[in-house]
């Protein structure tokens, strides 16, 4: 599994040790423009981590979600939104607001990362909310022990209701002390209660893509979470010595397809040990139940090299993507559009400064 807290805790370090700006306040919407060939969505600045975004397109608005430290150069891992809005160019980005953060005790008291937002109708404790939100969490700050929970708000900017306890849950005492679930990713299944939550499992000898149907119609009584079961890996590609390494997915639906981008692998040997590439791949969701559903890959490496615009060097690695979606999960636009993670080195000493950013990059699939 990815050891983004580590090149968290790097970022933060280097951010202190070259005494660079700190919290930003009242900023203007920012323009995307290129950065060493990448045109970033939005630039939080190197005092904040910014990455596994989700974005969820409602009306005229797309609502981006994405893990930030709350703190300038913190660790206190929390779910940060921009709020963007079309233009001529593109998409320009309201300010930075912190959404959801870790509890001051429980299980979610160590950070919370990799939100993702779906709408529907849903009950909680006598109230009626219109969205679900899902996100990773953890106890402690070890990168381990992750479990699932969830959220839920009436609109798309909040204010969240934490559900008490995880949604999926991980046992260290039945599979040891591992990674744990986590890198959640929603469909609608039918634009009310009922969602598909698709998510990376990882233990100690053993990682892989399941997927989960339940039912939040009561979120007090959540339904399915006994009966998750593994996705297909058949027809996926992956680097190296040919097995496959399914992990870190996002889904969105388009037509009678579901559409998959996922962390190419294996990772980088050199820190910070993420992802150098995301795959996208489609499927018929009819497969994934079937002993031998298969992926059909539409773009193998989606790298640097194909992101920059002008200058190969900046951002080498690509990682933690999902695919931008509307507010029920089917992608939006005309295309299958992108939302990676980007973290910059220096192309001259060739050491990485953990200066990470978000990009949106539209595939005409």
């Amino acid at each position: 599994m990815k050891k983004r807290w580590i090149a968290a805790l790097c970022a933060l370090t280097l951010a202190l040790t070259l005494g660079l700006a700190g919290c930003k306040t009242d900023e203007a919407p920012f323009t995307p423009k290129p950065v060493d060939g990448v045109p970033l969505a939005f630039d939080d600045g190197i005092s904040y981590y910014a990455y596994a975004p989700a974005a969820v397109v409602d009306g005229e608005r797309m609502y981006l979600y994405y893990t930030s430290n709350r703190t300038a150069e913190q660790n206190d891992p929390s779910i940060a939104l921009r709020v963007g809005k079309r233009t001529a160019d593109g998409w320009s980005f309201g300010d930075r607001s912190i959404v959801l953060e870790a509890s001051a005790s429980g299980w979610d008291a160590g950070g919370v990362t990799d939100a993702d937002v779906v709408k529907g109708a849903f009950s909680y404790q006598g109230t009626q909310y219109s969205w679900l939100m899902v996100y990773q969490g953890r106890a402690d700050r070890a990168e381990n022990n992750h479990q699932i929970g969830a959220a839920l708000a009436n609109a798309p900017d909040g204010p969240w209701v934490k559900l008490g306890e995880p949604v999926l849950t991980y046992d260290d005492a039945e599979t040891g002390y591992a990674w744990g679930v986590g890198q959640p990713t929603l469909l609608s299944y039918d634009r009310a209660g009922k969602v598909y939550l698709s998510y990376t499992r990882g233990e100690t000898l053993f990682t892989g893509q399941f997927l989960a149907e339940l039912d939040f119609s009561d979120a007090s009584a959540i339904t399915g979470a006994d009966a998750a079961f593994m996705l297909p890996e058949t027809g996926l590609q992956d680097g190296g010595s040919g097995t496959v390494l399914f992990n870190n997915v996002g889904l969105a639906a388009r037509g009678a397809n579901w559409y998959a981008v996922r962390d190419f692998n294996p990772v980088a040997s050199a820190a910070p040990s993420v992802a150098t590439a995301v795959q996208v791949a489609h499927i018929d969701p009819a497969d994934i139940y079937t002993a031998d559903g298969s992926w059909t890959v539409d773009e193998e490496r989606l790298n640097f090299l194909d992101l920059a615009a002008e200058d190969n060097n900046g951002w080498e690695r690509v990682y933690s993507a999902s695919i931008v979606k509307d507010a029920y999960g089917q992608a939006y636009g005309s295309g299958i559009t992108v939302a990676a993670s980007v973290t910059s080195y220096d192309p001259t000493t060739r050491e990485y400064l953990y200066y990470q950013g978000i990009i949106l990059h539209e595939l005409p699939v």
